[in-house]
């Protein structure tokens, strides 16, 4: 059996991602990260690593 638990934050925006990082430290250890081919390649994403790296996720 899998017990999977989501976060009820969906936080959208310009800049959200720097707005978030606060949230980041609150929901856990590690993420998983699900989305397309060219998002996979986007500075979004660039940044978005980098900030889970800097909250050591």
């Amino acid at each position: 059996m899998s017990h999977f638990v989501v976060p009820n934050h969906i936080v959208v925006g310009k800049g959200v991602l720097n707005e978030a990082a606060p949230l980041l430290k609150e929901m856990g250890r590690k993420a998983f990260i699900v989305t397309g081919r060219h998002i996979a390649v986007s500075d979004m994403m660039k940044k978005l690593t980098a900030l889970l790296d800097e909250e050591g996720r």
